[in-house]
């Protein structure tokens, strides 16, 4: 992952921690987040259907939140 310029692992799915809903990802916007974790401010919940702070959803899988 490092070679394609990531400083990330490649993740494909993140949770609300307000409504506590899982949304998966495209592939391109999931190796965005791992070549530049700030790229991006705000992110789509599927639950709420909008969009949101990335500091209100962390990785599935981890404590690490979303942007960090």
């Amino acid at each position: 992952e490092q070679d394609k310029g990531f400083v990330r692992p490649v993740r494909k799915s993140y949770t609300h921690t307000k409504c506590g809903t899982s949304t998966k990802i495209s592939d391109a916007l999931a190796e965005t987040y791992a070549r530049d974790p700030k790229f991006y401010g705000a992110t789509y919940c599927v639950n709420c259907q909008k969009h949101l702070p990335v500091d209100q959803f962390i990785w599935d899988g981890t404590n690490e939140k979303v942007g960090s």
